[in-house]
């Protein structure tokens, strides 16, 4: 085997788990609900997270979600300005009550 296919399978298994562990992360949190306010800001190409987001958000009505445009993962480094203010939006509704 090659370097390159080393590394392939290598990060292909890592992802495969990865993505076992947030299957299950995300099945726990949809089985008991926290009853705290909890804001999901994502990119509207994460691919990775933000269906399994949405589902959890649908059934838990403590949450809510934001969908950033033209981000991906990371809105707060892609979209710094948007990620500050629908978070300081978010508190300052917790804080009104």
């Amino acid at each position: 085997m090659n370097v390159q296919n080393y590394w392939c399978e290598h990060f292909a298994c890592r992802y495969l788990l990865f993505r076992l562990r947030l299957t299950a992360y995300l099945a726990k949190l949809e089985q008991k609900s926290y009853k705290i306010p909890t804001l999901y800001i994502m990119g509207g190409e994460d691919h990775l997270f933000l269906a399994p987001v949405k589902k959890l958000v649908q059934n838990d009505r403590y949450s809510q979600l934001q969908i950033v445009p033209n981000c991906g993962h990371v809105v707060n480094i892609e979209n710094p300005l948007v990620f500050n203010e629908l978070s300081i939006d978010f508190i300052d509704k917790l804080k009104m009550g």
